[in-house]
């Protein structure tokens, strides 16, 4: 996944390559989760909740430490709050390019880092939950479901095509830090 690299890549254009660069490359998304994660937990769970939550991810040690040492990993939080958010935009929009946009940028989160797949195998499963509880409304359901699977099929088929066509280059570093090896 090349999201952050490209993050940086334009960091880099607009400063001086260097350890801070590479730093405030990675803070930047750090910081931006805060906000994006403030709206998801307002939207689904109220004020309070919001609040709650915003300071727990804020003073968490793990998203100071992987935001100040710059490890790409720090982005997928911030895509994953992004498509919350999004996540229940759509399920209360009555518009279908809700839908369709929404595929679309949850699917672009593959880019931002590996462990993002299981985002989405979460998200679906969510998904379904939703459809099974409102079966009663399938037909109105469906179609909107059909323009989001498009929306996160035309994201991710630049990176589906080059796993297939290139599964060893691909499968490389997870064969590196997996924990078997």
């Amino acid at each position: 996944p090349t999201g952050p690299l490209y993050w940086t890549a334009l960091i880099f254009k607009m400063l001086q390559p260097s350890l801070l660069a590479v730093r405030l490359a990675m803070a930047i998304p750090a910081i931006l989760t805060v906000p994006v994660s403030y709206l998801f937990f307002r939207i689904g769970f109220g004020r309070g909740i919001a609040i709650i939550g915003t300071i727990a991810l804020t003073f968490s040690f793990w998203h100071i430490h992987f935001s100040r040492i710059g490890f790409m990993v720090i982005t997928m939080p911030m895509v994953i709050a992004i498509g919350s958010v999004l996540a229940l935009w759509m399920l209360r929009s009555t518009k279908k390019r809700t839908w369709f946009f929404s595929g679309l940028i949850v699917g672009l989160g593959i880019y931002s880092y590996g462990g993002y797949i299981g985002f989405l195998v979460m998200f679906g499963a969510f998904l379904f939950v939703q459809f099974l509880l409102l079966r009663s409304r399938w037909r109105i359901l469906l179609p909107r479901y059909g323009l989001l699977t498009l929306g996160i099929a035309l994201a991710v088929f630049p990176l589906a095509s080059f796993v297939v066509s290139e599964p060893n280059n691909y499968f490389h570093h997870v064969d590196q830090i997996a924990f078997y090896n």
